[in-house]
């Protein structure tokens, strides 16, 4: 079975109402038949409160069909009095997991309150192996053995806020993608990378919206961007051959360039 893999870039803050938001996010879920994952960004709710979220996050669930399921970003999640900064994983029926972000930065925690967790590990939903970190955990290679190796994930799913000083932004472009392809390659398999679009006066952000295919390989990619799937009208879309990557990850076993790592070998 493939998949469509969809990462979109809109936030809450790029609408002028949750409303028109939430119809700009689910008006993509309708566009795609068969199966879908779909991947908002990290922190994509802005400061709605939490009764807010819920009745959003509702809405969302009933608008994916039954092949679909969603990241829906990120928010603050309170759990015996601590928050943590949690990616919602949807299908249509159900909260399938939070998934708090283990690398939590000092600007963030004073920000938002939150504070570091602990990834419960991959995710199976219609029999596909789904590992979700947070934007800075794409650092963590103990963690990623663990999610991609270990626990033998099929696809790596990334919610990020890239926030940078505003003339830094092409700087956290071109770092957040060229590290998607980095983390594809070395663990041959699809990352999807949603990313705010929009900077503000304050802040720039990186925009690294992108989908990265690992057996995407041939004679004509020449640059960076030729190894990515980047965003039109806020999405980046990519269906995922199957047996393209597992014949591309066999090539590299024989070749002797793909050898499994515990976590605990970092």
């Amino acid at each position: 079975m493939n998949i469509q893999l969809i990462s979109i870039s809109l936030t809450n803050k790029n609408e002028q109402t949750l409303e028109s938001y939430l119809q700009s996010v689910t008006r993509l879920f309708h566009q795609e038949n068969g199966p879908a994952v779909f991947v908002l960004p990290e922190y994509c709710w802005g400061d709605i409160s939490s009764e807010l979220l819920q009745r959003a996050v509702e809405y969302m669930q009933k608008e994916l069909s039954d092949q679909q399921f969603a990241v829906l970003g990120s928010y603050p999640i309170e759990h015996n009095g601590i928050f943590h900064n949690c990616a919602i994983v949807v299908d249509r029926e159900r909260i399938i997991k939070y998934i708090p972000k283990t690398h939590v930065l000092a600007d963030e925690s004073r920000r938002n309150g939150v504070v570091s967790g602990t990834n419960p590990g991959i995710v199976t939903i219609n029999g596909i192996h789904v590992a979700i970190i947070i934007c800075a955990d794409i650092w963590d290679n103990r963690l990623l053995n663990r999610l991609l190796w270990e626990q033998n994930a099929d696809i790596l799913l990334v919610p990020a806020f890239t926030v940078v000083p505003p003339q830094l932004k092409d700087y956290a472009k071109v770092q957040w993608q060229a590290l998607g392809i980095v983390r594809s390659r070395e663990y041959l398999l699809p990352v999807v990378i949603a990313d705010h679009s929009k900077s503000t006066d304050r802040y720039g952000v990186g925009n690294a919206t992108c989908i990265v295919d690992p057996s995407r390989k041939n004679a004509d990619l020449k640059v960076m961007k030729d190894f990515l799937q980047l965003p039109t009208n806020n999405r980046a879309r990519l269906t995922i051959q199957w047996d393209d990557i597992k014949a591309y990850r066999e090539y590299r076993i024989q070749k002797g360039l793909y050898q499994k790592k515990s976590s605990s070998d970092n």
